[in-house]
């Protein structure tokens, strides 16, 4: 990962709300979280990295956030979607996490996570999407509490860029146990009318692609 990408980004963020911002309401919501993340790049030196905020009185300096990938994994029939369940957060959502330096895209960053937390290593891009972004979401992450395995994490901001990845067929799924409680496929419809799941998430799920 190098600051060219932050251009990159910028263009991919473009194109998206280009797609989107006409849509409403879904349309203009996703806009929202795709301009805000452009700015959080803007602003930021190296955006997928933690940001630390400079210290105010009476209080230390504290994690403003970061730049994120994640996928939305689909089955060769277009029915089903990966998820996995978050071993810190508790609850199912799409495979993702931290970019690491060593990744050369945000395309590859998710395509690393979707092989980490999910097994699946047969990926292929939607001719729909291609390498453009699928989803987009800003949210907030809560403090994690140091334990004798983890470290502790202030609460910060996730600005997570979502790909569209199809899994080919003939493939198991594989619990990274480091990672996640659980991992397993979802019938779309199913998903989309779960109230207990993050929005975002329904939100995917009645993406027709």
């Amino acid at each position: 990962m190098d600051d060219g990408q932050v251009a990159a980004l910028n263009q991919l963020l473009r194109t998206f709300i280009e797609r989107h911002e006409a849509q409403a309401p879904v349309g203009a919501a996703v806009s929202m979280h795709a301009r805000r993340i452009a700015e959080f790049a803007q602003q930021t030196p190296t955006p997928w990295r933690s940001a630390r905020v400079p210290s105010e009185p009476h209080r230390a300096p504290h994690i403003a956030g970061h730049i994120t990938a994640s996928a939305w994994v689909l089955n060769a029939a277009r029915t089903h979607a990966a998820l996995v369940h978050h071993r810190k957060l508790e609850r199912w959502l799409q495979p993702g996490g931290h970019v690491e330096e060593s990744d050369s895209s945000w395309l590859a960053a998710s395509r690393r996570e979707v092989m980490e937390e999910t097994g699946l290593t047969a990926l292929t891009l939607s001719p729909q999407y291609g390498a453009e972004l699928f989803d987009v979401d800003v949210h907030d992450i809560p403090e994690r509490v140091a334990t004798p395995t983890r470290h502790a994490e202030p609460a910060h901001t996730h600005f997570d860029l979502r790909f569209l990845w199809i899994a080919g067929s003939a493939q198991s799924l594989a619990l990274n146990c480091d990672e996640s409680l659980g991992v397993q496929w979802f019938e779309l419809s199913a998903l989309a009318a779960d109230d207990a799941l993050d929005e975002s998430v329904r939100r995917m799920a009645r993406y027709r692609v």
